[in-house]
């Protein structure tokens, strides 16, 4: 097997309700959806549904878009 291409692609799910702290509101969700394809046309999906910002984690999704 070898892999014949990623693909990455960001979503943004609404919230049903809104999540809300003292840094603010947060009405969606962003996700980034990963699409492995092999040379036999195999293909497997990955999700990092990593924080909006760097609160309280160095994982957010811009840092992960770009290690991605």
């Amino acid at each position: 097997m070898l892999i014949s291409s990623i693909e990455l692609r960001e979503i943004r799910l609404p919230l049903i309700h809104f999540f809300e702290t003292s840094f603010g509101r947060t009405t969606e969700r962003r996700i980034i959806l990963v699409r492995v394809t092999d040379n036999h046309g195999a293909e497997g999906w990955g999700e990092c549904t990593a924080g909006e910002e760097p609160f309280y984690s160095d994982e957010w999704t811009e840092s992960a878009w770009a290690t991605l």
